[in-house]
């Protein structure tokens, strides 16, 4: 089954740090569907039963009191609040973006702000409860710790992307620096790489290096869905800015992958390039250079 994709987002630091905290809604703290609230847009589980509910324009507005809410959608139920949720519809500087699962076991809920997320959380539905769990205070302390040691500072800002499978286990992929508004040309980045397993709770494995911002940024980029394939081009610019993909890509793999690995896949590559340049047509050398592009992403997963 196809994983489903977590958007790239922009992520800040947060109150908490360490490892990833629980909060359990249980079932006998019933609640009454809120009134004024709305289903919140692309909040909806696959299967249609869960969605998370936010403020509707005809709620009054108190400031610091947007509370959101995990619902049974199907049985009409409120499962419970969601912490550390303050987002409102059509507000400046707020954003929320939620991916489930494909089978819609559990979601990961990212609330944004100016600088990026202030809260990244994993929900799963229990019954007539849902689990949360905080996936962000583990991805930002450890790039804390890369870019400013142990007794630093934790990092103001980050990008962070994801995939869901059909089990509890989700890949994080991240970078961090210490410069939000990019006013400084020595600004310290790292990259992140884990696997959360939101059955337990815990980091199962991760790891995380220092690299320069615009690699990281490359980095990321190349973990994100893929923003364009260039149709927009004719079909001799549409080669030129694939190969340029390509080679940004190649470097970023250099970097992320081992040495020996790395090694096999510039061997390999040296093949596929006397291949490629054997094409002399312009649209089928595109497709070719995309479908390689494709190929090779997914070795940063």
């Amino acid at each position: 089954m196809t994983p489903a994709v977590f958007r790239q987002s922009p992520f800040r630091r947060g109150a908490l740090a360490g490892a990833a905290w629980l909060v359990l809604a249980t079932s006998g703290l019933a609640m009454e569907w809120p009134a004024d609230y709305e289903i919140g847009e692309g909040t909806t589980s696959p299967d249609g039963h869960y969605g998370i509910l936010v403020p509707g324009d005809d709620l009054p507005e108190v400031a610091g009191e947007n509370v959101n809410f995990l619902a049974d959608l199907k049985e009409h139920k409120v499962l419970g609040k969601i912490a550390q949720s303050n987002f409102r519809p059509h507000r400046t500087h707020q954003e929320l973006h939620v991916t489930w699962a494909p089978d819609s076991s559990r979601c990961v809920a990212e609330y944004d702000m100016r600088f990026g997320v202030y809260s990244l959380l994993v929900l799963a539905p229990k019954g007539e409860a849902f689990q949360q769990l905080d996936a962000g205070v583990k991805i930002r302390a450890t790039l804390g710790e890369v870019i400013s040691g142990p007794s630093g500072t934790e990092i103001e800002t980050a990008d962070v992307t994801c995939r869901l499978g059909p089990d509890a286990r989700i890949q994080f992929r991240a970078i961090g620096n210490d410069d939000p508004k990019g006013d400084h040309p020595r600004s310290k980045a790292a990259i992140f790489q884990g696997v959360f397993d939101a059955a337990s709770g815990r980091w199962p494995s991760l790891s995380a290096q220092k690299a320069d911002r615009p690699m990281a940024e490359n980095f990321l980029k190349a973990c994100a869905p893929l923003s364009t394939d260039f149709q927009d081009l004719g079909p001799e610019s549409r080669v030129v800015a694939l190969n340029k993909t390509l080679a940004d890509l190649l470097r970023v793999l250099k970097v992320i992958l081992p040495a020996d690995k790395f090694a096999a896949l510039e061997t390999e590559q040296s093949g596929w390039i006397l291949g490629r340049d054997s094409v002399i047509e312009p649209e089928p050398k595109a497709i070719m250079i995309l479908e390689r592009v494709k190929v090779l992403r997914e070795l940063l997963w």
